[in-house]
Order: C-alpha cells, then structure tokens, then sequence
C-alpha cells in the first residue's frame, strides 16, 4: 500500500466515524461508501450470543473491500469467527487510532486478506473470564490453556505470529499494551505499512466457492467434509471439561479423560454437542478427534507449518518444498500443510520442531497439533 492509498482510506474512514454512534454494548455493523471503497465498520463489543449473519449479509451484498472496527474486544471465540467470515469473504482490515480494536477484537482484525493499521491502534491483554461463577481454579486454568492453543492455532491459520500471545500474556486483563508498527510488522499483525511501496489490492479475492458448485474442485469427493456423528477426547492437557452451553467461559458439566468415547449430537459454531461418560454437553471442535475423518489417528500429533485458503496454493507450496511435506482439508474448508513425518511422543515432537526451526527448515511459528479438525490428506501421495 502507497502512503497516498493509506491516507485517502484512513480520511475515509475517520469521516465515516464522525457519522456513526459510539461503540456500544451491542456488536453492529455499518456500511461507508465512497466511488472507489465501500467499507464495513464493526462496532460495540463482541459477545458470543452475536449473531454473525448480519455481517454476512452486508459483506455479500455492499461489495466491500475493508473491513474496520470500534471494539473493546469481548469474546476470543466470536471473534476468531467473524475473523475468519472476513477471511472467507475476502476483506482487507485496516485500523485507524479513531476507532478501538483492543483485546478480542484484534484476533478479528487478523482475518483480513490484507493488513493495515496505525501505531497504537491494536491493544491486546491475556484472556479472562467475564462470569467465574461456579468455576474452580483448576477448571479456569484448564479453560485458559485450550482457548490458548486454539489462539494460536488460529493466529498461524491467519499469517500471523502465535508468539504475539506471549506479549499479550504480560498485560493483566485490566490492563492494555497497545502495538507499535514496529511490533506490528514484526508479528505480522500487519501485512502492509502506511510507508510500504507494496500496493493493495482495489477489489477483494473472490469467496470460497460454494461446496455444492459443480463447476469447482469442492465438488469432488476429496473435498467434501462428512458429518461429524461420534469420535473421541484429544486433547493436549489429557482430559477436557465438557461446557454447560458453548462458551469458553460456561460452566463444567463434567471433566472428560483423553479416549473416552463421544456421540457427536449436533455443531453449534465450533463446538460439539456431545453425549459423553453419561451427560451432554459442549466441547470444542479442536478437542475432539472424529471417526468420521480419514485423517483421524488416535495419538498421533504433525508439525504444521503452514495453513493455506485455496487448494492450488497449498498444493505448489508442497511440490516446491525440499522437505516432505502433506496438505490436510480441515473442518473450516482451509488446507493444513504438515510435515510427512508424524510423531506420537510430544517430547520428542517439540525437539524435533524446535531442531527444525533451528535449522531454518521450517517457519519460526510452526506448531505440534494433534490435527483434530484435519478430514483427509488432499495432497500430494507418499
């Protein structure tokens, strides 16, 4: 992006905001229209009770290309959905210090195709719980390391630095670091800078195709996803707790051990409704390894190393790479590239990512997943 494309979208912006209400309690979505840009503007908090059609509808048919917030953030869940609509859609992201993106709401701020923001406009904080009512110490910890991982998951998934949860982690929830453009740029918050000779894109990729298009690749049998109907408990920390509602923060119906076994009732989200050890309740997507899935290997954990949007790109980065490498269709219709080489002792999966990072082998933000929401390889044979 050229300074002169930076500033003409950041005074479109500002004027846009000069016409709207203050953030409110209430997630809304507004539109600003100029000859060249139409812009989305997301305001007011983000809770998980949000319904996101609102935005779907709007970004389907004002043909936006920028995506751009007011929020003090709110629910870590909701907001990697809406980042990952805005993903789906194609949409940049650009932030101004006019408006708020702090705590949760710069996870959505990720999901932008493109990246852009003006120092001290992105604030991020460790995660807290907004009802601990009912919860012991145990299960809260318990909570803060899934919604973590799951955190930095999504962070690689969208390009950026899962390293910038460790910053994060510094700052108490009362408390706010609000990013430099150094910071920025050096955890890919941010893919361009006001100062960049790069040039953003006028219009937005393209959507995903539809699954049910016959006229594109979805349509094969590789790339269909089946229905999700029993599997089992995967997770990192050995056991899961099994949620009275789906949120991060809800109630324990009870603690779940790695193995046990699940019928999978239905999907809220990107939770499970599951019927497990007698009792129903919510569990995680990435916390469940489905029957269903040809992917599905009890124990087995990949190094992933990077995540790709469309099929053809994940493809040519694994023809291209020296290094043996797999693309796995996920739950979310985005294809995980892993290295071929599984591993199934977690110790010996760390020392072998970290001697690879070491080496420059594979990327610096590579990770050990157990690969729970990985359907089928799609690419390219043993």
């Amino acid at each position: 992006m050229t300074s002169r494309e930076f500033w003409y979208l950041a005074a479109m912006i500002a004027a846009a905001n000069a016409f709207i209400e203050p953030a409110s309690a209430q997630l809304q979505f507004q539109t600003s229209a100029s000859d060249e840009m139409t812009i989305i503007i997301a305001s007011g908090e983000i809770e998980f009770t949000d319904d996101l059609s609102a935005f779907e509808r709007i970004a389907q048919s004002s043909g936006a290309q920028v995506v751009t917030f007011d929020s003090i953030g709110g629910n870590p869940y909701k907001a990697m959905e809406l980042g990952r609509l805005i993903r789906r859609h194609g949409l940049a992201t650009i932030q101004l210090r006019a408006g708020e993106c702090a705590s949760a709401c710069a996870l959505a701020f990720l999901g932008g195709t493109w990246r852009a923001a003006m120092p001290g406009a992105i604030g991020v904080h460790k995660s807290s719980f907004s009802n601990t009512s009912g919860i012991t110490t145990n299960d809260a910890v318990s909570s803060i390391q899934a919604l973590t991982a799951d955190m930095m998951i999504y962070i690689s998934e969208m390009g950026a630095d899962p390293s910038l949860l460790k910053l994060a982690l510094q700052y108490d929830s009362d408390d706010m670091r609000y990013l430099s453009r150094r910071e920025m740029e050096e955890y890919r918050v941010t893919t361009l800078s006001a100062d960049s000779s790069a040039t953003a894109p006028r219009a937005a990729a393209a959507p995903l195709p539809p699954r049910n298009s016959t006229a594109t690749e979805a349509t094969t049998s590789k790339f269909k996803i089946p229905n999700p109907t029993s599997g089992r408990v995967q997770h990192p920390g050995e056991h899961i707790d099994l949620k009275q509602t789906p949120l991060d923060d809800a109630p324990v119906v009870r603690r779940i051990a790695n193995g046990t076994q699940v019928a999978i009732l239905g999907r809220t989200d990107d939770w499970y409704r599951v019927r497990a050890a007698g009792v129903v309740g919510y569990a995680h997507t990435s916390w469940i390894l489905v029957d269903q899935f040809e992917a599905a290997i009890p124990g087995v954990r990949r190094i992933q190393v990077k995540s790709f949007r469309r099929f053809e790109n994940a493809k040519a980065f694994v023809e291209a790479s020296s290094t043996p490498l797999a693309a796995y269709l996920t739950t979310s219709g985005w294809f995980a590239v892993t290295l071929r080489e599984q591993v199934q002792d977690r110790a010996q999966g760390l020392k072998l990512l970290q001697r690879m990072k070491s080496r420059n082998l594979v990327p610096k933000d590579s990770l050990l997943t157990f690969g729970n929401t990985y359907v089928r390889e799609v690419c390219c044979g043993s």
